[in-house]
């Protein structure tokens, strides 16, 4: 996933569901950092 594409993504959905793209966000993170897929917790991250 390019930058633009990673931007576009996070606009839509911010756009889409509001503050609740964070805490889906920061649960994400802790979830896959916790299973040690730190790959998949950077792009929420990013996000």
């Amino acid at each position: 996933m390019g930058a633009q594409e990673t931007c576009r993504l996070a606009a839509e959905l911010t756009e889409e569901f509001g503050s609740v793209v964070g805490r889906v966000a920061e649960r994400a993170i802790a979830t896959f950092e916790a299973d040690g897929l730190i790959e998949r917790a950077h792009i929420w991250r990013v996000l």
